[in-house]
């Protein structure tokens, strides 16, 4: 997640339909980074885009994020993130939450460091 958010990528507010962690847009394309590190990781071929149907997204009543402020896009991620993970009976998805959140507050501390 770091790698593509000091890149220029763009956290979305949207979903993956598949593992829930945060959308990325990237050059165009908006994927689950999640899902193609574990897709590279086993080997498997890694999808590049990810189409999701259009739903809404339990964000925070007042969002502090900006488009200038990524730090804060990045707090409200986790925000939603730590919710869902109470309420997830799947532990291998329970990983999944705990892996993107760990990755999350690496962000904000590279960001923070920059």
């Amino acid at each position: 997640m770091a790698e593509y958010l000091l890149k220029g990528g763009k956290m979305l507010a949207k979903t993956c339909p598949v593992c829930h962690a945060p959308l990325f847009e990237y050059k165009g394309e908006r994927f689950c980074v999640v899902c193609a590190e574990d897709a590279s990781q086993q080997g498997e071929p890694v999808p590049v885009a990810v189409v999701t149907p259009e739903k809404t997204v339990d964000m925070p009543q007042k969002s502090s994020a900006t488009p200038s402020n990524p730090e804060n896009s990045i707090m409200d991620a986790i925000t939603i993130l730590c919710r869902r993970m109470v309420d997830e009976p799947d532990p291998t998805r329970c990983l999944i939450y705990m892996q993107t959140i760990r990755e999350g507050a690496h962000s904000i501390q590279i960001l923070r460091q920059g």
